[in-house]
């Protein structure tokens, strides 16, 4: 079965500053599993809504963040979009085990 890439970068930005992420076309996310820290990153907007839309929440997803050498395989776990516009807002990664 072939997986989806997506590449990401570490993010710094919290709280009430995520709204100028949102305005650069960045949507803020994190990556979660039970081996594994929780880690926030940012997912360009474009390139997010394209694998969400291929992958869905079902199929698996080679999750590269920018300072990290091995891939984390995740999930779409939740989605968050605005009520109004329908704009992708939030998404949280679970990493899988594979074992």
């Amino acid at each position: 079965m072939e997986r989806i890439e997506l590449r990401t970068q570490a993010r710094t930005t919290r709280g009430k500053q995520v709204k100028q992420l949102r305005a650069q076309d960045w949507i803020p996310a994190v990556v979660y599993g039970a081996d594994m820290p929780t880690r926030s990153i940012q997912v360009q907007e474009r390139s997010l809504f394209r694998t969400l839309k291929q992958a869905g929440s079902t199929t698996l997803i080679d999750l590269f963040v920018e300072d990290e050498s091995e891939p984390h395989v995740v999930l779409a776990r939740e989605i968050q979009r605005d009520s109004i516009t329908g704009q992708l807002v939030h998404v949280d990664f679970y990493q899988v085990r594979l074992t």
